[in-house]
């Protein structure tokens, strides 16, 4: 299933049609990565003393839940649009771990885009560990992960995400922007 695109108007929805496939091979490579013990790394960086298999888990279910439920992209109403990047909508079904997909059927999930969204390149453009704030790609990372693993938003960009992950593992694996820093790090 994936993204629903319908509302997006033309250079929003062809970003997204891009995207999609790569957001979905990102997250089997990061999953074969972590089973063949070759992320760790990767791991350590974004999430701290987390163990890869903890890490892989998440993973599967974060590519599961993207894969298997319709999530309706759109851009918010004028007078709610702010200049932040995206946001992920309360389910239907109240937030919560939607990686049950007995749990997230019949469930309503939508992320709004804003005028941030917009503005930003479609990939980081920097190395992953010095990329600011990330791109469009790592921005439907972040809000896929509010949505399937209930994360929070503890920590916005690179360097604080990483700090984070040292500081505070338990915290870097509930924070969104990890888990779209750490995604993008496979494509």
């Amino acid at each position: 299933m994936g993204f629903n695109i319908t509302t997006l108007g033309p250079a929003s929805r062809d970003a997204v049609v891009k995207m999609a496939p790569i957001i979905l091979a990102a997250m089997r490579k990061a999953e074969q990565e972590l089973a063949a013990g070759r992320a760790n790394a990767t791991v350590t960086t974004w999430f701290g003393t987390t163990p890869a298999a903890t890490i892989k888990t998440k993973v599967v279910k974060l590519r599961s839940f993207y894969n298997l439920n319709n999530i309706k992209l759109r851009f918010a109403t004028m007078e709610k649009r702010g200049a932040n990047n995206a946001a992920a909508l309360r389910p239907s079904g109240g937030w919560g771990d939607y990686t049950d997909l007995t749990k997230a059927n019949g469930t309503s999930f939508e992320i709004y885009l804003n005028s941030g969204w917009e503005q930003k390149e479609m990939w980081s453009t920097q190395p992953l560990a010095t990329a600011g704030s990330g791109g469009q790609f790592k921005t439907l990372v972040h809000e896929l992960s509010h949505l399937a693993l209930n994360t929070n938003d503890h920590k916005y960009k690179a360097d604080k995400c990483i700090a984070l992950a040292i500081a505070d593992a338990a915290k870097a694996v509930d924070n969104a922007d990890n888990w779209g820093f750490f995604v993008e790090e496979f494509v």
